[in-house]
């Protein structure tokens, strides 16, 4: 699953998920990244062991929740009966009345299944757009990504 509002995504993250994936062969692997300025994003909540436990959505956070600056990208490799079974039976949030796919791997969890995370996506490359001004922050960095490598290759 990807998040068509975040083109910077690289092949190289897609790749080290998927090997994960089918490494450890869990229910579920994710991607995440720690940025400076969380706002906006869901938040990755950890237990005690540093294990992923659950995404919290900004506007459902605790203040303590607010001061994490791991977030969820909406990068997922999910198995897919298991990803079909919870979506039947995901409800919407009680104070949003939102249905949040970010459930999903909390669902995963509370099934006794194993969700991974690889932390290894660079904060740029999770900026979305959402206005004119990101659209051309996304713009910029993608157009110096493009001249890097035909430089490279030159």
């Amino acid at each position: 699953m990807l998040g068509g509002y975040g083109p910077l995504i690289r092949v190289s993250t897609i790749q080290d998920m998927v090997k994960l994936q089918q490494a450890s062969e869990v229910a579920a692997t994710l991607a995440t990244s720690i940025i400076p300025d969380p706002t906006g994003y869901g938040r990755i909540v950890r237990d005690a062991q540093d294990r992923f436990q659950t995404i919290v959505e900004h506007k459902n956070a605790t203040p303590k929740q607010l001061e994490i600056h791991e977030v969820y990208p909406s990068y997922a490799i999910f198995d897919g009966g298991t990803l079909w079974e919870c979506l039947d039976s995901l409800e919407p949030n009680e104070l949003t009345n939102e249905y949040y796919l970010t459930e999903i791997p909390r669902m995963f969890i509370e099934r006794d299944l194993c969700v991974e995370v690889i932390n290894t996506v660079a904060p740029q490359d999770i900026l979305s757009i959402n206005t004119p001004e990101q659209l051309d922050q996304v713009e910029a960095i993608l157009l110096a990504r493009i001249a890097k490598e035909v430089e490279s290759t030159a």
